[in-house]
Order: C-alpha cells, then sequence, then structure tokens
C-alpha cells in the first residue's frame, strides 16, 4: 500500500489482527493498489500477481488504464474491486433476488447524478449488469436534454435483451443513485453519499424487504473479501467487469460531448 489515499486500509489491517497484519512485499500478501490515476494501475495488477500476491484489491479505478489491455494468469488470485456506489452486501443481495427463475428484470431504469470522476457513471453502469443477469451492455441511443441541460438521457439493452433507460445529470455536486429493476420481483437500490443513504428495498407477492449497507468501514469490508476470496471456487471475474463499465462510461460521455 502507498499514498495517504489508501491510509484507510492501513486502518483496516489493524482493525483485524488475526487474519490480517502489513507486508512487506506481494508475496503471499493481498495487494491493494491505488487506481485513482490514469495510468499505470493495470501494470501494478499484473506485477503483484507475478510477484506471488495472494490476492488484488484495485481501489477506485475511475478512468481506464490507457492503451492497456489487462492480461490474467488462468486460475491465479482473485482480483477485486472496491467501486465506493457498489457496496458488496447490497451487491450479493441484489443478485439473490434476481437469480431465481421467474425474477429476472424485464427493464431496468436508473437516475443518478455527480461528475463522472466521482464513480457514479461507472458504478450506475455496474448496477445495471448486476440487475439485468451479468453479461455485456449495449449502447443505443444517449443525447442531452432541454438542447444541452444538465441531464443526459441514455436507452442501453442487456446481453439478454433487457431495455434499461438511462438518465445521468453530470452536473458538480453530491454524487448519487438510484436503480430500479422491475419484474414479478421489483428492486430498487438508493445510493446517496451526502444523505448518508445506501440501501436496497425489494418488493414481491410476498412482501416488502430492506436491505442496508453493512456498519463496517469500505476498507476493512474490502480486505475481509479479499482474505477469503481464495476459498471461493467461484469468484466472479471484477476486473473484467470494472474495465466494461469504465469503457461504457467513457462511450456515454464522449456521445453527450458529441451530441
Amino acid at each position: 500500500m502507498d499514498g495517504d489515499r489508501l491510509a484507510s486500509y492501513r486502518v483496516a489491517v489493524a482493525e483485524l489482527p488475526l487474519s490480517a497484519q502489513l507486508a512487506s512485499s506481494a508475496t503471499g500478501a493481498v495487494v491493494v493498489i491505488d487506481a485513482r490515476s490514469s495510468g499505470g494501475w493495470l501494470s501494478a495488477v499484473e506485477a503483484a500477481l507475478a510477484d506471488g500476491a495472494r490476492g488484488v484489491v484495485v481501489d477506485e479505478a475511475v478512468v481506464p488504464d490507457v492503451g492497456r489491455r489487462v492480461r490474467l494468469p488462468a486460475g491465479g488470485a482473485p482480483v477485486l474491486t472496491a467501486r465506493r456506489f457498489l457496496p458488496r452486501d447490497l451487491v450479493e443481495a441484489a443478485r439473490a433476488l434476481v437469480a431465481p427463475p421467474g425474477a429476472e428484470a424485464v427493464l431496468v431504469t436508473v437516475e443518478a447524478g455527480g461528475p463522472s470522476l466521482s464513480g457514479v457513471l461507472r458504478d450506475a453502469l455496474g448496477w445495471v449488469r448486476v440487475l439485468a443477469g451479468g453479461g455485456e451492455l449495449g449502447l443505443g441511443s444517449a443525447h442531452p436534454e432541454n438542447d444541452g441541460g444538465p441531464t443526459v438521457s441514455l436507452l442501453l439493452e442487456s446481453h439478454d435483451g433487457i431495455p434499461v433507460l438511462f438518465s445521468w445529470a453530470p452536473a458538480a455536486g453530491v454524487p448519487w443513485l438510484r436503480v430500479s429493476a422491475l419484474g414479478a420481483v421489483e428492486v430498487e437500490v438508493a445510493i446517496d453519499s451526502g444523505a448518508g443513504v445506501a440501501r436496497l428495498t425489494s418488493r414481491s407477492a410476498e412482501g416488502e424487504r430492506v436491505v442496508r449497507e453493512a456498519f463496517e468501514g469500505r476498507a476493512r469490508r474490502e480486505l475481509r473479501w479479499a482474505l477469503e476470496a481464495p476459498r471461493a471456487s467461484d469468484w466472479p471475474d471484477e476486473l473484467s467487469c470494472l474495465l466494461e463499465d469504465l469503457e461504457l462510461s467513457g462511450e456515454i460521455e464522449r456521445g453527450c460531448s458529441s451530441a
């Protein structure tokens, strides 16, 4: 770990004395990479894995590593992606709700506000991927409302053909998002960092259920999951999803600027 932006991970290590301690090398350790810069973080991931890291946490990548394509060894150590508006506990709860047959979404709607560099656009796309059952997302039309107004309307489609209505207000301000999956089970995710809100609400014939983000520091949660990940045989490919969401968010921004 290096840089003040990773100080919370050092605190998390101290809070997990039975399972974690600071290490001087990557070999056998969980390596945390500050990915907020525009270059070098994918190379850092590859280097950590080549050095024998037990796992890697990519912290808050908000722009692609330009010109780089990751080459991860098959069956290698897990690479986790820490994403501010995509908390793990809510993601797992959402996946469990939309996975059963008959619970699939027929429409996903998204409202989000805040600059792209906050990560909110990236993670709104991540939520679409979760609620639509995974796979690639396709971008249809993108146009600003009210002749260059503050909100951009988008039409996307999931790999299974689920339509996605997407509204993004990129103006500066406290970032927030609200994503809903409509179907036999309705799932709504609301995250507003300014209001301290991070919850998932599901509604079905069985009633309403609310899941809130666990009362645990984000860095501590990421470390815990990273330590447990090598024991999970079906760990998802988070890095590929992150790279796809970053690429698509870039396409959206470029489309808005040229509209």
